[in-house]
C-alpha cells in the first residue's frame, strides 16, 4: 500500500491535512468522503510548500502550469460538493502554501465581492488563465453547471501537462549527453591539447594537417574562447526574444515545419492540443466560431495559426470545417477525416476529442522512436570527435619518436 497525503474539509468547515495508506487514489477520496470530508488534494507526494509570504498583488508574478491545474482540481472538488464559489474560493486561500496562489485567489474574491462574475474576473489576469479557460468557465456558468466546467477544464490541463512531460522527460537524457560531451571536447581544447603542445612545439613543420587543426583550434579557444561565448549567449538572447514574442519569428516556424522527422511530430503535437481545446469548447456550448478563434491560441506556430484562421473566415461565409480544413496544406488528413466524420454523425466534439487522443499517443511513441535514432547518432558522433582529436595528438607524439630515431 502507498502513503497518500490529502486536505479536505471536515464537518465544522475547517480545512484538514493528513495522510492514508490506501491502494490508490480513489480508495483515498472514498476514505475520506466516507468519514464526511470534502477531499481537494489527495496524491503520493506532499503539497510543494514555499516560504514566500504572500501578497496582495500578483500582477507582475508568473504562475506555472502545475500551480494552475492544481488550483483548478481543488476548486472543482469544492463547488462540487456544494460549497459556494467565494467561500470554496476562502478556504483555497487559507489553505494553499504557494503564496503566489493566495495573492491571487485574494485578487479573484474581491473582482467577486465587486459583483464581476468568475469568468469576468478571471478575465483581469490573462497571464495566469487563458481564453479557453475563461470560456470553459464562461459557459459553465451560462449553463449553472460550474463544476462540471471545473472538471472538463482538469481533464484538458491533466492531459495537456501529460504530454508535456512525456515529452520534457523523453528529451532530458539526449540534452544531458550532448551538455557532457561538449564540456568534455572543451576540457580537451583548453586543458589537454596545450599540454601537447609544450612537448610538440619543435615540430611544428612534420605534424600531420589533422593535429596542426587541432592545435590552432586549440588557441583559438583560448585565446577566444570567451569573446566567442558572448557572442554566442548574446545571439542565443536574441533569437529566444523574438521567438517568445512571436514577431519576426517565421523563420523559427519553418524550421519547425521542415526538419526532418521533427516537422511532423511538431505538426501533431500543435494539432493535438487545438483538437481538445476545441472539443472541449463546443462540447460545453461555445458558438463554432468563437471555439475555433479561441482554440487557435493553442498553436505557437505562426503558420498553423494563420491557416486556421483563413478556414475560420472562410467559415463565416458558409460551409463545413473539414470543407476548409481540406484546402489548407499543413493540415494534417487525420484532423479533417475525424472531422467530417464528426460533423456528419452529428459528434463533432467527441471526434475532436479522439483525433487529440490518437495523436496524443502517436506523439510519445514517435518520441521515442526518435530518440532511439538520436541517442545513438550523437553518441557516435559525438565520439568520433573526441576519437579525432586524441588520435591527433597520439600521431603527432608517434611521428616525433619515429623523428627521434
Amino acid at each position: 500500500m502507498t502513503t497518500f497525503y490529502y486536505k479536505a474539509i471536515g464537518n465544522n468547515g475547517e480545512l484538514t491535512e493528513g495522510s492514508i495508506s490506501a491502494d490508490n487514489r480513489e480508495e483515498v477520496i472514498i476514505q475520506l468522503q466516507a468519514s464526511g470530508k470534502v477531499p481537494i488534494y489527495a496524491d503520493s507526494q506532499q503539497p510543494k510548500s514555499h516560504k514566500q509570504k504572500a501578497k496582495k498583488t500578483v500582477r507582475f508574478k508568473s504562475a506555472s502550469s502545475e500551480l494552475i491545474m492544481e488550483f483548478t482540481q481543488e476548486l472543482m472538488y469544492l463547488v462540487e460538493a456544494g460549497i459556494p464559489l467565494d467561500r470554496s474560493l476562502e478556504i483555497l486561500q487559507q489553505g494553499t502554501p504557494s503564496a503566489l496562489l493566495q495573492g491571487l485567489i485574494h485578487e479573484l474574491r474581491q473582482q467577486l465581492r465587486g459583483g464581476q462574475t468568475f469568468s469576468q474576473a478571471l478575465e483581469k489576469f490573462p497571464r495566469y488563465f487563458n481564453p479557453l479557460y475563461i470560456s470553459l468557465i464562461r459557459a459553465a456558468e451560462a449553463s449553472g453547471q460550474i463544476g462540471r466546467g471545473l472538471e472538463t477544464l482538469c481533464q484538458h490541463l491533466e492531459r495537456s501537462q501529460q504530454l508535456k512531460e512525456k515529452v520534457s522527460a523523453a528529451l532530458l537524457y539526449p540534452i544531458i549527453l550532448l551538455g557532457v560531451s561538449l564540456l568534455s571536447i572543451l576540457m580537451i581544447l583548453l586543458y589537454v591539447v596545450p599540454q601537447f603542445a609544450d612537448i610538440i612545439a619543435g615540430f611544428s613543420n612534420e605534424l600531420p594537417p589533422e593535429t596542426r587543426f587541432v592545435m590552432w583550434l586549440s588557441q583559438m579557444c583560448i585565446d577566444y574562447g570567451v569573446y566567442f561565448l558572448g557572442v554566442l549567449s548574446l545571439l542565443l538572447i536574441i533569437a529566444y526574444r523574438t521567438i517568445s514574442s512571436g514577431s519576426d519569428a517565421a523563420w523559427w516556424d519553418a524550421l519547425r515545419l521542415n526538419l526532418p522527422l521533427i516537422g511532423p511530430l511538431h505538426i501533431k503535437i500543435e494539432y493535438s492540443r487545438f483538437c481538445r481545446s476545441l472539443g472541449n469548447l463546443i462540447n460545453s456550448g461555445v458558438p463554432m466560431l468563437n471555439s475555433i478563434e479561441m482554440s487557435s491560441a493553442a498553436f505557437s506556430n505562426n503558420t498553423l495559426l494563420k491557416e486556421i484562421s483563413i478556414a475560420a473566415t472562410h467559415m463565416r461565409e458558409g460551409g463545413r470545417l473539414s470543407d476548409q480544413l481540406r484546402n489548407s496544406k499543413r493540415v494534417p488528413p487525420l484532423v479533417v477525416q475525424l472531422t467530417q466524420v464528426g460533423e456528419e454523425t452529428g459528434e463533432l466534439p467527441g471526434m475532436l476529442l479522439k483525433t487529440a487522443d490518437i495523436y496524443d499517443r502517436q506523439i510519445e511513441t514517435e518520441t521515442q522512436k526518435l530518440l532511439h535514432i538520436l541517442e545513438p547518432a550523437l553518441i557516435l558522433s559525438l565520439g568520433f570527435i573526441i576519437a579525432v582529436l586524441i588520435m591527433s595528438l597520439l600521431s603527432a607524439i608517434i611521428g616525433i619518436n619515429d623523428i627521434a630515431l
